[in-house]
């Protein structure tokens, strides 16, 4: 009989990974060639994460206990480790992800308005996700989403060629859906079950009938996630997304201060 010797990974160590690490010399590890900027005139710039550059900013601006984590899959870091460990080193470390900066152009200092990534990329399909996409409460409801997920999607399809670009939203997150419709994502169906969620995390409890075997393997307490898959492939960005992209990065910068 064949032997079966896999065993789940170890956790990743907690440590403050590549905080020290030069910007010239930190390896974004992904699968293919990374803009050092993008950006949309007086709008959104977009710039890869860098630890040693941002790491310490980030984690001012995003509090354990802010709201803006309540879709995510993840917690808000408690430490600058934990922030370096996850998302930043645990996202990094695959060649399908990688994580770029939002600043707001339309201050001055150009302050750091979130985060925008792409994961689950599949370079031999041609195909990427956006996310995550976090945008701090200061910079909700301006311009400054729309500019960074279009700077993506014109990143992905007339950069890269890549030929399908999918989203894949928290069904109980119905801002996230609505956006990605509103760029043209087209609604595939429901991923039903398709995250298990950290403890302490909101969203469909774990039937009775699982219990048991849930609690034997210790995921009693941790619910799941049901995602709403949306995609768009090249021919449709070809034929009416790249026009609707543009509009949306033409449109007026709007400040909540303003």
């Amino acid at each position: 009989m064949p032997t079966n010797s896999w065993k789940p990974p170890a956790p990743t160590p907690v440590l403050p990974y590549h905080l020290d690490t030069p910007a010239d010399e930190y390896d974004l590890n992904f699968f293919w060639p990374v803009p050092d900027k993008m950006e949309t005139p007086g709008g959104v710039r977009l710039e890869p994460v860098i630890p040693s550059l941002h790491a310490r900013e980030l984690f001012s601006l995003l509090p354990h206990t802010s709201p803006v984590f309540t879709h995510f899959t993840f917690h808000g870091p408690q430490s600058l480790d934990s922030l370096l460990t996850f998302p930043l080193e645990k996202f990094r470390s695959l060649p399908t992800n990688t994580l770029f900066l939002i600043r707001d152009l339309s201050y001055p200092s150009a302050p750091i308005a979130g985060l925008i990534g792409v994961l689950k990329s599949d370079y031999e399909n041609r195909m990427t996700e956006i996310g995550p996409v976090m945008v701090l409460e200061k910079y909700q409801r301006t311009h400054v989403a729309s500019h960074a997920v279009g700077l993506v999607l014109r990143w992905a399809f007339d950069e890269l060629g890549l030929r399908r670009v999918q989203w894949c939203a928290n069904s109980l997150n119905a801002g996230s859906v609505a956006i990605a419709k509103r760029f043209g994502f087209d609604e595939e169906g429901l991923l039903r079950w398709e995250r298990v969620l950290p403890v302490g995390k909101g969203g469909e409890e774990v039937p009775e009938w699982a219990r048991e075997r849930e609690e034997e393997e210790g995921r009693e307490e941790k619910k799941g996630r049901h995602g709403v898959i949306m995609g768009m492939g090249w021919d449709k960005w070809r034929e009416e997304g790249k026009g609707n992209v543009q509009k949306m990065l033409e449109r007026e910068v709007r400040r909540k201060d303003d």
